[in-house]
């Protein structure tokens, strides 16, 4: 009799652990889909993924709701060569709607991440959202709440389809923070230091970015420097914003952020006029081109990487 149709009170087998333990189960019960699932989990721990692939989707194809969770991560990763990123969300979809937190975290990334080709703002944060209010799974590391966190910040802060919500924002990103990330530590930062926003808070902003410039962020040091160059909620000191801004301009150099390099060395050749009382304490308008609002503007975080984490089979 197979596993899923065992009689109340009847002990289920032991999960087979190695391929010849879950080849000789399979072959007792073929058409039993946790026993495939099993045989994927066997293969997948061997590195063998487009055999673990073929027995996840099986083992999915019969109403196995984790098969399709892990079947859907494969095909995130790129780990078999069967399906698409169609086919994830699919099975990512099945399982989701299932009450699998795993693939609500998939359904987040496949939704936000543009080399997926599938890109919705709207979709990825009901996901995500969803996928934060779940409790602690087995197969999502605790660090996949930070970087969804992540996510769900800049969606809010920076999204192009109708949803910057900077108060909400905020929140995310501080859930991120407290993950230590230090993307979102600059992020909120210049949420509280920049007035575009209407958050001006410098007591928690100026701290925010110093953390963040510590862990390496350009934008961070980038946006310090505005800070020390007109005091604004600490002392003055050009010395201090030209250390920053010039520091910016190696990391943007570094990093390739032709923007970051390019407004770092335009508040450098402006560097006298630090502290005068004739600029609004914004970042200096450069010419060519006139009128440009040279403040923070980072834009939407490096989407165009796909997310290759693979949440984990256990």
């Amino acid at each position: 009799m197979g596993l899923l149709a065992a009689p109340a009170g009847a002990a289920p087998p032991a999960k087979c652990k190695t391929i010849a333990e879950c080849s000789k189960a399979l072959s007792a019960d073929p058409n039993n889909p946790v026993m495939h699932l099993w045989m994927g989990d066997a293969y997948y721990n061997d590195k063998l993924t487009m055999f673990a692939g073929n027995e996840y989707k099986l083992a999915a194809d019969q109403g196995n709701i984790q098969a399709a969770a892990y079947y859907a991560d494969l095909l995130k990763n790129n780990q078999t060569f069967l399906g698409t990123f169609q086919e994830a969300e699919k099975y990512a979809s099945i399982a989701a709607n299932g009450g699998n937190t795993l693939a609500m975290f998939m359904l987040g990334d496949l939704h936000y991440y543009t080399a997926y080709g599938m890109v919705n703002d709207s979709v990825a944060a009901s996901w995500y959202a969803r996928a934060l209010l779940q409790p602690p799974d087995k197969d999502v590391p605790a660090d996949s709440r930070t970087i969804t966190a992540k996510n769900m910040g800049d969606i809010y802060m920076n999204s192009a389809s109708g949803m910057r919500n900077y108060t909400t924002a905020a929140a995310y990103l501080q859930m991120a923070v407290i993950g230590g990330d230090v993307w979102s530590m600059s992020e909120l930062g210049s949420l509280y230091t920049n007035s575009q926003y209407g958050m001006l808070n410098y007591q928690k902003g100026n701290p925010l970015l110093q953390q963040a410039a510590n862990g390496g962020d350009g934008w961070a040091m980038y946006n310090l420097g505005l800070s020390y160059c007109w005091g604004r909620g600490l002392a003055q000191n050009t010395a201090q914003a030209q250390t920053l801004w010039n520091n910016a301009r190696a990391k943007g150099r570094e990093t390739n952020d032709d923007k970051l390099v390019s407004w770092a060395n335009n508040n450098l050749s402006y560097i006298g006029q630090c502290g005068s009382s004739g600029n609004n304490g914004s970042a200096f308008t450069p010419t060519p081109p006139p009128n440009v609002n040279y403040q923070y503007d980072r834009g939407v975080q490096a989407r165009d990487s796909i997310n290759q984490q693979t949440y984990g089979h256990q």
